[in-house]
């Protein structure tokens, strides 16, 4: 079953097709979106991402959706719920370019995306990591009511695994 379209008020989210290509190249080799993400991406990558992205279902390891403007059909960036390395987890990913930052966009993005794991993962707990010193995201989950679960490491450093259950 392919991902479903989401209503999120002044957008909504729905599956990626083909031509959306050059705006998720655009967003993924964006140095201020990826700045907490590991930097902009190299083209060969993006493009393995995205044919990813194409293939999506809805109950399958990897969900995403392009976020369009309502109106204007404007590519805003997008959204996933991906496998988690944790049983009964799900995490959450949005991303978004910076002419829509601190507009509330997030905050309707990230409901929706609590909303569809209620519906089809009751009970399944939606995770999202963060750079500890990337305090808009911090606040953002904080909002949709997402509390910090536990604290990772990699090789940057310990970081909070916000969680909520759906």
């Amino acid at each position: 079953m392919p991902v479903p379209i989401l209503d999120a008020h002044d957008f909504f989210l729905r599956g990626y097709v083909r031509d959306d290509f050059a705006d998720f190249a655009a967003l993924m080799s964006d140095p201020q979106v990826t700045l907490h993400t590991g930097g902009p991406m190299p083209v060969a990558s993006i493009a393995r991402l995205f044919e990813s992205f194409l293939v999506c279902e809805m109950n399958g390891p990897l969900q995403s959706w392009a976020v369009v403007h309502r109106v204007r059909q404007e590519y805003l960036g997008h959204a996933a719920i991906s496998e988690s390395s944790h049983a009964s987890e799900r995490e959450m990913f949005i991303a978004l370019f910076p002419r829509f930052w601190r507009k509330g966009s997030g905050r309707q993005i990230g409901s929706c995306l609590i909303d569809v794991t209620r519906k089809h993962n009751p009970g399944v707990r939606l995770t999202a990591t963060v750079d500890p010193d990337h305090e808009a995201a911090v606040r953002l989950l904080e909002k949709l009511g997402m509390r910090i679960d536990r604290w990772e490491q990699d090789a940057h450093g310990r970081y909070p695994v916000y969680a909520i259950v759906c």
